[in-house]
C-alpha cells in the first residue's frame, strides 16, 4: 500500500501528503469528468485505474506515518480495488 516504490525510486524520497493529496483530487476530477463526458470506455477505466493508484498512495502514506486512514477514506479505496483491480 504505500507510496508506490516506483514514485519513491524515481525521486529518492517519499511524496508529501498535500502533494498526494493534490494527486488523488486531481485523480477524481478526471474520473467526474471521464464520466459525463462523452471521451472514449477506456478513458474512463483508466481514469479509475489511476483513483486506485492516487487513493492506494495515499492511504498508505497515511498509514506509514502513523495517521488514521478516515473511514470513508478506506471505503473508498475498497470500493475501487473491488472494482478495478
Amino acid at each position: 500500500m504505500g507510496a508506490s516504490s516506483d514514485e519513491e525510486s524515481r525521486t529518492g524520497t517519499p511524496e508529501s501528503l498535500a502533494h498526494l493529496n493534490r494527486r488523488l483530487h486531481e485523480a477524481r476530477q478526471r474520473v467526474a469528468d471521464r464520466r459525463t463526458g462523452r471521451g472514449h470506455r477506456d478513458e474512463l477505466a483508466r481514469a479509475h485505474r489511476e483513483l486506485l493508484a492516487a487513493l492506494e498512495d495515499f492511504t498508505g502514506a497515511l498509514v506509514e506515518r502513523g495517521l488514521p486512514v478516515p473511514p470513508a477514506l478506506h471505503t473508498e479505496l475498497q470500493l475501487h480495488r473491488d472494482l478495478w483491480r
